[in-house]
This record gives structure tokens, sequence and C-alpha cells, in this order.
């Protein structure tokens, strides 16, 4: 039967080019040192080659320093460096794991675009057993994605290369494995390269940053991704087009039954349905099948429900494979006024960002994967692009738990097979996720609307479409206006997807579309991109920080010029798709600050300025504008602090909120009540210390308030955890906020005191963040210095139940303690 086992734990790496390793060999099997696990002696046949073929085996798996002395030459490889030779240079890891953050901003580094992180090579090598007993499984590891230019070698084997830094992939070894002690190790050994170009202009990482897994099945199973359930909504009802493909990896006829059940949220079989077929000689055969579902339970934004297909399949009446899928029942349709989710119009009110985060740079946990889709959640947002490259899938089951529609998107547009089977990949990995709505094709490519890019449109897109044409197809342009526009949106998409169509630069280019061409649909892709650092109200180009009032620095057009290349304000995003609801909603760059592409001072920071919230998930200011915009519930909001040195200095005070008027109270004093006209209320105020009030009033009653107070000197460390009880899994993670405040426990909100963070019991330091864009401290440091008052812990479980202790000091601040518990 089928085991999937996670592959993630007790890998080695090493952060240097030991190679080169050869990918074609004079004769099989002798190929050993760091690629295979024989022993010195197995090839003594061979002259000389008892002392010049080692198995770096030996010495990896740690613990014994005399090991590390063994001459790890080999007459096909090469002498390996010295610093490869010893087993303390190697590393112990676990998975995922992204090396580059680890080697941290250097001064020397001149990729700006990549956050002044140096690029590298790496291997990664993992020695492991497999049982006698699955001799005559199909043995199969499994790889989510490997950053970047990967080569794969299994016991003393090239076996592949990958290039995509997106997409997963598999490597069947069977006929390669060794099987029980009597055999010995297996030895998988990675290079990843991303020295050679990048895929896109960001922090993209480097290493084994997604999960890997140990896959076993029967010769006879279901396919890769090989259950598709297309469902079709009509009222009430539901019937489901399910596809099954099917694998036969021997070399007779094989006739098979596929048994599908259909498990609905309560966990409750609602229906199932057979089929059988014949399966040629090392091939595949694919069944369709309907079933009808009634009285369905449809996902939505507000009800997320999720159901499970069970396939089995059987050979001679013997259950052979087994296999799980989830899915979501639910209708899609585009029309020119915007989506229709379950025929109820939708408003996509959503983000984009990239898959990094403090501490732990691309190689996110997928604790973390949860807390950034919650946390976009939380303000309003119901949709996510990803952007510009396939989501991980974490992510997307985040987004199926939590509610979340999105755009998945891929890389780059070429028809190279390589390409296109990450275009596949990404697809059938994907199609079955309920809260995938539309897939992207591309993203801002310049040579959108030539020869060349219809010409592989012209492949990419029916071929996407005969993997899964249940959704949108579209593409984020940025460089399309006029007839060729009115192409892309009427015969070669299912909806017109413009980035920034807000902007001046782009001159309501919808407006006159929709004019010239009223069949078009149209959705806003990407908005807004507005400069703004937490905390920060006046810009500090030294410090890379930009004012959360709006900065003088742009990317172009000079002091005073449109922000960021043009494109928007929040305000302006807002108010243009109220104006213009046939643009579907809007999807915001950026719901965080990320790694990389350092705007608008390239030169003094090393994260972008783009998010509504930092690179940790703190929320800045506008944060709270998109949430008063988006959400029903009362909401006031108070922009800036009120923690100031020059006393009668005027303050603009700017509330956002969603209540009809507000009341600005001073030190008990009341500075007037106003009405909200337009997207804030503002006052000047002179600065007085103490504390300032705002009451949001609806019909006359007041249902909202926030309260700034002036913070005295930093006195302590407080410490939150977003979960206090963790899973004793050994990836499992807690977000722990940590905010220097005075003595009466206010947020001091320019404290930058250093603070050394010590974590004992049954957990780890995993890594620290602190928002501040133009920080360069290294991320998997043990101590950070506070940003706008705060900090970013990420705790992460070991593999055993009880306490994590996590202690954190700093001089002249009183320390705290917190207690997380595992379990």
């Amino acid at each position: 039967m089928r085991t999937k086992q996670n592959f993630d734990k007790n890998w080695m790496y090493i952060i240097d080019e030991i190679g080169p390793l050869p990918k074609t060999y004079a004769k099989s099997g002798i190929v050993a040192g760091v690629s295979n696990a024989v022993d010195g002696e197995l090839f003594e046949p061979f002259a000389g080659a008892a002392n010049m073929i080692r198995a770096l085996q030996d010495i990896l798996p740690a613990g014994d320093d005399a090991k590390g002395d063994v001459d790890a030459a080999n007459m096909l490889m090469g002498n390996l460096p010295e610093k490869a030779k010893s087993a303390k240079n190697w590393k112990k890891v676990d998975l995922p794991h992204d090396f580059r953050v680890e080697m941290g901003v250097s001064d020397e580094a001149t990729n700006w675009a990549q956050g002044y992180i140096p690029d590298g090579i790496a291997y990664y090598r993992k020695a492991f057993k497999v049982s006698r007993d699955m001799l005559g499984k199909r043995i199969v590891l499994e790889f989510d994605g490997v950053m970047r230019n990967a080569s794969f070698w299994y016991n003393g084997c090239f076996i592949g290369d990958h290039y995509s830094g997106y997409t997963g992939f598999q490597f069947d070894v069977t006929e390669l494995t060794k099987y029980g002690d009597e055999e010995g190790d297996n030895v998988i050994l990675v290079r990843c390269d991303t020295t050679n170009g990048s895929e896109g202009w960001w922090y993209e990482g480097g290493g084994i940053y997604r999960h890997t897994w140990l896959t076993t099945y029967e010769d006879v199973h279901v396919d890769r991704w090989g259950v598709f359930v297309k469902p079709t909504v009509s009222g009430k009802d539901a019937v489901l087009d399910i596809e099954t493909i099917v694998c036969n990896e021997t070399f007779a006829e094989s006739s098979y039954s596929v048994c599908t059940t259909i498990v609905d949220p309560d966990g409750e079989e609602v229906g199932q349905v057979e089929a059988s077929g014949m399966l040629p000689v090392y091939g595949k055969d694919t069944k369709k099948c309907q079933l009808e579902i009634a009285d369905a339970m449809l996902w939505d934004c507000g009800n997320p429900c999720l159901y499970t297909a069970v396939t089995e399949i059987f050979v001679d009446e013997k259950l052979v494979d087994h296999y799980e899928t989830t899915f979501g029942i639910r209708s899609i349709e585009y029309t020119a006024e915007g989506l229709l989710l379950n025929g109820k119009q939708t408003p996509l009110y959503g983000t984009c960002f990239h898959q990094d985060f403090v501490g732990v740079g691309a190689a996110i946990p997928d604790a973390i994967q949860n807390y950034k889709i919650q946390k976009i959640r939380d303000i309003g947002f119901n949709a996510f692009r990803s952007s510009h490259n396939p989501a991980t899938l974490e992510l997307l089951d985040a987004c199926d738990r939590l509610g979340v529609l999105v755009i998945n998107e891929n890389r780059i547009i070429e028809t190279s097979q390589h390409r296109m089977d990450d275009l596949e990949e990404l697809i059938k990995s994907s199609r079955n996720h309920p809260s995938v709505f539309a897939w992207s094709m591309s993203n801002e490519e310049i040579f959108a609307g030539s020869y060349q890019a219809l010409r592989i449109l012209d492949k990419m897109i029916p071929f996407a479409k005969s993997l899964d044409d249940s959704r949108l197809f579209l593409s984020a342009e940025a460089f399309l206006s006029g007839e060729m526009a009115a192409h892309y949106g009427l015969e070669i998409y299912d909806v017109f997807g413009m980035n920034y169509a807000e902007s001046a630069l782009n001159d309501n280019q919808i407006k006159n579309l929709s004019e010239n061409y009223p069949d078009m649909k149209f959705l806003s892709t990407e908005s807004a991109s507005w400069y703004t650092t937490r905390g920060i109200y006046e810009d500090n180009k030294e410090r890379g920080h930009c004012s959360s009032y709006g900065t003088r620095y742009v990317m172009m057009g000079g002091e005073g010029g449109p922000n960021a290349g043009g494109t928007a304000r929040p305000w302006q995003t807002w108010n243009f798709y109220k104006e213009n609801p046939k643009t579907g909603g809007f999807f915001i760059w950026t719901g965080f600050d990320y790694r990389g592409e350092p705007t608008p001072l390239k030169e003094f920071q090393v994260c972008s300025n783009f998010g509504i919230m930092d690179t940790c998930g703190f929320p800045k200011d506008d944060c709270f504008y998109y949430q008063a915009r988006m959400k029903e519930t009362p909401l006031i909001h108070i922009m800036p602090h009120w923690t100031w040195e020059k006393e009668g200095e005027i303050k603009v005070i700017r509330l956002y909120t969603n209540c009809d008027e507000a009341d600005l109270i001073l030190n008990g004093t009341s500075l007037g009540r106003k009405a909200l006209d337009g997207d804030w209320i503002e006052y000047e105020v002179p600065y007085q210390p103490g504390e300032l009030k705002a009451i949001g009033y609806r019909d006359g009653k007041p249902v909202a308030e926030d309260i700034q107070r002036t913070a005295g000197k930093a006195a302590a460390i407080r410490m939150e955890a977003n979960r206090p009880v963790l899973q004793a899994d050994g990836s499992d993670v807690a977000c722990v906020k940590v905010s220097i405040v005075d003595a009466d426990g206010i947020v001091v909100p320019n404290a930058e005191n250093n603070v050394q963070f010590e974590v004992t019991g049954a957990g780890t330091l995993l890594g620290l963040g602190n928002g501040d864009p133009g920080c360069r401290e290294n991320d998997k440091a043990s101590s950070r210095h506070a940003f706008s008052g705060l900090i970013l812990a990420l705790i992460q479980a070991k593999e055993e139940a009880g306490e994590i202790k996590v202690r954190a000091l700093s001089p002249e601040l009183e320390a705290c303690e917190l207690v997380l518990n595992t379990k």
C-alpha cells in the first residue's frame, strides 16, 4: 500500500563548491565519494580505487572527528576541497532550509534586487535506510521545491536536474535503492546553485526550501497528481466529474478497478462510484466518472467547506493503492461586473506577496504560511495573488481552510520542455484546491503582444486548459493598450488582468477599453505600491525609511513625482475600484514588506517598503485604512503615535475609520467632532504629552475607540505569542511579538534596544526580525535591535513534549520570560 513519509529530517549541508561532480561515467556503479555510501574496498578490481574512492558516508554522519581525515579523493570526481572533507564542516539541518538567509547581508554584495544577500552554491546530503520489507515497492523521492538549478545524485548515480525553484518534481529510485541492513545506507546528494541567474527580481532564497517526501506504492498505482475532482454546481446540488489516472509499471498488461468514495466536511460518506479498465505495459489509463452530490456544502470565503475523495485501486480484487484528495465544491463565473462565487457577487479584496519571511528567508514553515494568510484574512482581505510564481501547497492549504481566493501564477511564459513541465506541475498540483479560482500565465512580460509571445501563448494556453478548464485564465499585464489589450482580453484570456489600472501612468485605460470593447472583462491584478515604513513619519534617506504620510523618494519622477513609478496611493486604489466596479476588485502590492527589491532607497535598504505590514507582519497605518474600507465592524485608528520631543509642535493627526464621525480628545479635552467626508478625518494638534483618544460614532452613538499614550523611558521587555501551545513535531512555530515598554507598559515607539534571546527546553530559536527595511543584522543571530519598539522572534518546537522557556534580556531593561508548551 501507499505510504508518504516526511523526508525533511536529518540532512547535512555545506555552502561550498565541492565538485565538479560528474553526470556521465565511464563505468556504471563506480562513482562513490560524496554521492554514494559504499566501502572503500568495494571496487578493489579497479586499480587504485581502494585509495581513490572513499564514501563520505563514513565521515558525514558526524560525531567522529577522526573520520574527518579520510581521503575523499575520487579518480572520477577530483579532489574535494579541504573544507568538504571533514564532518565538522558539514552542518546538520532539518528542512525546509534557506542557506542564503544564513549567509546574511554582505557589504561586498552588489545584487541589490536580492537584498544584498550573496548568491551561492550549497550541497545537501542525506544517508538513510530503506527496510527490506519495501523490496518490490516503488521508491520515490519527492521535492516540493529546490532553489535553484539543482542537480541530484543517488547512490553514486546522477539522476537528473531541475531548473526552476518554484515547482515540485520527483525521482523514482526503486532499482537504485539498497534494502535492509545487509545492503547498507542510501545516499541522496543535491547541488543547489543560485549563482548563474535568478528567476525573479526579488529575494528568492537558496537550497531545499520546501518539503521533501519519501513515497512508496505498488507497481499499479495512482499517477502523480492523478486525481482531479471538477465540480459543477446546480442550485443546492452538484455533479462531480472525477478523473483518475492509473499507472502500470510492469511488463504485463493488467486489468484494474477504481472505487472513489466522497466524504463530506462532517466525515460522512455521501457518494461512491466505481469503474474498471485495462492498463497497457508500462503505461497509463485515464478513467472518467460522474457522481451527483445532493445538498452540497459549498466552499466560499465565509464557510470554507472541504470534501475528501478517497480513491482505491484494485487488481484481481486486491487493494493496491489508497489515495486521498481534498477538494471543495463551488462555482466560479466572471461577468462584466466581476466575480460570481456560487452565483453571488464577490468583490476581490486581495493582496500580493512573495514567499519569504523574517528569520527563515524563503524556507517558510507551515505554521508561518498559516500566520501570513490569517493576518491578511483578519484585516478583511479575501484574496491572494501568488506573485510571481506558483504558491507552495501549504499556503494553498491555508487559503482553502481560511476561505481566501487565489490567483496562482505561472513563473514565466516559455515553451521549452522544462517550462512546459513547470506549467503542468503548477496546474496539476493545485487544481483540486477550491481556493484557486484563476491561473495567471505571466506577470508584466515586456514582450507581451509581440509575435513571439502570441505564438508561445497559442501553445501554452490550450495545453493548460487541457489540464483544467474549470478556472479563469488571465495574465497580469502592464505594457498593453488599445487593440492588443482587447485581443488579450477577448480572444486569448477569459479576463484582462491589468496591473496599476488606477495609476496616472495608465490614464484609466480600463474605462477607455470598456467603452470601446463593451464585452471585455477586467480584473485589477496589482494595485497601489505605496512606500511607507512602520512607525516612521518623516523620511530618513540614510536609514532607508519612508514617511507613513507619503515619501518624497520615488522610483520614477523624482521628489514630488508619482509614487512608486506612477502607481497609486491606497485611497486612490480603493476609490478607483468604487468608481469602476467592473475591475472586479484589486490586489494590493503588497501585503507584507519583503526581502530584496529595496526601492526607493536601494543604497540604504535591504527590503522593500511596499507592504501594508512590515516583514514581521506588524501592521503599518495604511493597514487600518484598508481594514476600515473592507470591514463593517466599527473601527477607528489614530495615526501617528503620541510620543514626541517638542511640546507645542503641530502634529497632523489622521483618523482612519469606517464610522460616520469622530471626536478627538487630548488629555480629557475634546478637540471637536468631525464627520468622515473623504478617506480619513484629520486634525492639526499642538503636541502635549499625555493621552490622545479617538472615539468613532455611528448614528450618534459611540461604537469604536483608539488611544495613543505618551511613552516614558524604555524600562522593560514584554513578549506575547500568537500560539501558546505547539505540536512537538520538530517543525511547528510560534510567532512571538517582543515589545519594549515603559514603566507603565506602554510601547516605546522609538525604542531600538538590542535584545538577547535564550531559548531552553523543548524548543529552539528559529530566527529574528524587526521590520526595519534598512537593518542589516543577520536573522539567524541570537540578538536583534528593536525597531519602532518591536521585534519578532520565531520559536520552533523540538520533537519532544514539554515546556519551552524563552528569555529576552537587554541592558537597563527588565528581562522577560515566556513559557510555551509543546504536546
